[in-house]
């Protein structure tokens, strides 16, 4: 049986507390969702591989991806994403949770993969594996050897809701240029402030500076609080979360479509998470971001 509570009690939180994963491991699916930037150089399937949160299982957010683009880790096909479920034997009614070993970001995109696809009991582990490891739960240290499970039959099928297409995305600023901002979709870009402005070029080469027109900037730092303790990276609580959403103009925003977008998709995610978090309803991510936006100059921008 479940522990009765996650975090708080809040049982309709997309995070849950270390203390009530060490409670709960054996009844849950825990996927290490890690990712870092290609200029880090980490092997992050090897560090799984030799580090790990007991039971948890890898999911690679650069190989479990659409395979038929160039952009960088784009939503899977249905395909390619129930295969992999079918693989680590998850099946529909699983409760899974997710953790990073840096930061939020790879466990929020990953969680966005998962709601897309239709799947309705995902958590996020506060604090992630650092916080963990720092409270003494168990760890893995030996070579990860798949267990073997029966045939799932995991079956999704795909929200187009939560996914924002480049189409949708320029249809939707055409529309608050239109308006002067006062109508259609509110865009929340996730990337740093001089990114966002032209101040800096963008890592990834070939691509435009600037953001699209109309758009906010919420850099994704902003919603997260480092543990000093731990090292482990937490959601802020979500009375801090409203107010820095509504100091960017957010509030009374009806039943108006949140698309999120960043550099390439996953810090959009963090945005995501936050925003369903602090109760607002109709929120998606622009899945190919400015790697996708920024790479025809004709596209709309400013700086």
């Amino acid at each position: 049986m479940f522990s009765s509570s996650i975090d708080k009690g809040n049982h309709n939180s997309r995070l849950c507390s270390a203390q009530w994963l060490s409670e709960n491991i054996e009844n849950v699916k825990v996927l290490d969702c890690s990712w870092y930037l290609p200029t880090m150089k980490r092997d992050v399937e090897k560090e799984f591989n030799s580090l790990r949160i007991k039971n948890s299982i890898f999911f690679g957010i650069d190989t479990i991806k659409d395979h038929s683009t160039d952009l960088p880790h784009m939503i899977p096909t249905e395909t390619e994403f129930n295969k992999y479920m079918e693989e680590n034997g998850i099946s529909n009614s699983d409760q899974i949770v997710l953790y990073d070993t840096f930061g939020f970001q790879g466990a929020c995109r990953v969680l966005w993969n998962l709601e897309a696809f239709g799947h309705k009991n995902v958590q996020i582990l506060s604090g992630g594996f650092e916080e963990w490891k720092k409270l003494g739960f168990p760890i893995e240290t030996t070579p990860f050897e798949k267990s073997p499970h029966h045939n799932s039959g995991y079956s999704s099928k795909i929200n187009q809701d939560l996914i924002v297409t480049k189409s949708q995305i320029l249809a939707a600023i055409k529309e608050l240029q239109q308006s002067n901002g006062e109508s259609g979709p509110i865009v929340i870009d996730a990337r740093p402030s001089a990114r966002f402005n032209g101040a800096e070029p963008e890592p990834r080469p070939g691509l435009t500076s600037g953001h699209m027109p109309f758009a906010i900037n919420v850099p994704f730092p902003n919603v997260f609080y480092k543990s000093p303790s731990s090292g482990g990276v937490f959601l802020k609580p979500v009375p801090e979360l409203v107010q820095i959403f509504e100091a960017n103009g957010l509030k009374d925003v009806g039943d108006r479509q949140i698309i999120t977008t960043c550099g390439s998709g996953i810090t959009a995610a963090c945005l995501y998470v936050s925003l369903k978090e602090a109760n607002y309803k109709n929120v998606a991510v622009y899945d190919g971001s400015w790697a996708e936006y920024g790479s025809d100059p004709s596209n709309p921008h400013t700086s």
